[in-house]
C-alpha cells in the first residue's frame, strides 16, 4: 500500500464525518448551500471557529451546482491554507551529530515515534543512537530499549559518575558527547512525557534542551514535539506551552487514523505557523511520513488525492 493510500484510509474517522455532513449541506433540489451547516460541519471537524468562518466566507462567494464541487472547493480552501505546512522529516550532511530532541506528552505517541524517525534514518544509510532521559514514567527506558534493540540501535541509559538517580541533563551530555566522539549522525534525546501544565518536568525539558549546547552551541538541531491527533484542538494549546520552554521547530502528529478530528491541523497550522514535519498513521514503523497537503485536503472530505 502506497504512503498515499494510507494517508487516506488512516483519515476515515474524519472523513467519514466531514464528508456526509458537508454533502448534507447542499439541497436536494440543488440550488441552495446551507452555509451555516458547512460551518457546524466544520467545526465539529475540529478547525476552530475562525477558520471554519474563513473557509465559509470564501464559499458563500461562490455558485455550487452539486455537493461534488462543494466538497473540491472546501478540499481546495484547506489546501490553501496548508499550502507551506510540510516540511519533511531531514537530517543535513553534517561531520557532527545531529542532536534531534523530542518532546511530548505521556500517550502521544513520542516511543514510537523515535522509532519510526529512525527507521527512515537507518534507510537513508545514517548511524542513530538514543538517549533515554524520560527518567519519570516507569518503564520508560525499558520501553525504549526494547525498541532499540528491534532496531539495532544503541541506548544510552547510564553515564560516568552515575548516583542512586538518573538526572536527564547529565545523561543527555554524555550521551551528546559519547555520540560525538563515536561520530553518530544522529541522537535522538527521549524526554520525559510531561503534563505541560507540570512546571518543574517542564523546566527539566528545559535543562535537558540547554545542557546540550555544551556539547553543541548549535544543539538540539531539531525540537520535535509529538502530538496526539486524537486530542484535536487540545493540541493547541499543548504547543503553546512547549513553545515557551523550548523552540519548537517542527511537529509530529501521531494516530490520524484513531480520530475525527483531524481537522485541527488545518486551524492549529492558521494559527501557529508551526512546520509539520511527520504525521503517523498506524503502529508500525513505515506508518508515518511527511505531510501529502493535497492528499490531505482532499481525503479530510472524502476526496481522492490528485497525484
Amino acid at each position: 500500500m502506497t504512503w498515499l493510500s494510507k494517508l487516506r484510509d488512516g483519515l476515515k474517522k474524519s472523513s467519514q464525518l466531514l464528508e456526509n455532513s458537508i454533502r448534507g449541506a447542499f439541497s436536494k433540489n440543488g440550488s441552495n448551500v446551507s452555509f451555516e451547516d458547512v460551518f457546524d460541519s466544520l467545526v465539529c471537524g475540529d478547525m476552530g471557529v475562525e477558520t471554519s468562518e474563513e473557509i465559509c466566507n470564501e464559499l458563500k462567494r461562490q455558485k455550487f451546482n452539486t455537493a461534488e464541487e462543494l466538497l473540491i472547493k472546501v478540499a481546495e480552501s484547506i489546501e490553501q491554507r496548508l499550502s507551506s505546512a510540510s516540511k519533511p522529516f531531514n537530517v543535513p550532511k553534517s561531520d557532527s551529530t545531529h542532536i534531534i530532541l523530542m518532546a511530548g506528552v505521556n500517550g502521544s505517541g513520542k516511543t514510537t515515534s523515535i522509532a519510526k524517525l529512525t527507521k527512515q534514518c537507518l534507510d537513508r544509510g545514517l548511524s542513530v543512537e538514543w538517549a533515554a532521559c524520560d527518567t519519570f514514567r516507569a518503564g520508560a527506558v525499558d520501553q525504549l530499549c526494547v525498541w532499540g534493540a528491534r532496531l539495532g540501535v544503541e541506548v544510552y541509559t547510564t553515564y560516568p559518575g552515575q548516583g542512586a538517580k538518573v538526572i536527564p541533563g547529565a545523561l543527555a551530555y554524555s550521551a551528546a558527547e559519547r555520540a560525538q566522539q563515536k561520530g553518530t549522525n544522529v541522537l535522538f534525546v527521549d524526554t520525559a512525557g510531561r503534563l505541560q501544565n507540570n512546571a518543574p518536568l517542564m523546566q527539566e525539558l528545559g535543562k535537558v534542551a540547554s545542557t546540550l549546547k555544551k556539547v553543541d552551541p548549535q544543539a538540539p538541531h531539531q525540537t520535535l514535539l509529538v502530538l496526539d491527533g486524537t486530542v484535536g484542538q487540545n493540541a493547541f494549546a499543548q504547543l503553546e506551552l512547549f513553545k515557551r520552554v523550548v523552540p519548537i521547530t517542527g511537529l509530529i502528529v501521531s494516530k490520524l487514523d484513531g480520530t475525527s478530528k483531524a481537522g485541527f491541523l488545518v486551524g492549529m497550522f492558521a494559527k501557529t505557523h508551526t512546520p509539520i514535519v511527520a504525521v503517523g498513521v498506524g503502529e508500525k514503523l513505515d506508518d508515518m511520513d511527511a505531510l501529502d497537503v493535497n492528499a490531505f485536503a482532499r481525503g479530510l472530505v472524502g476526496l481522492e488525492p490528485q497525484h
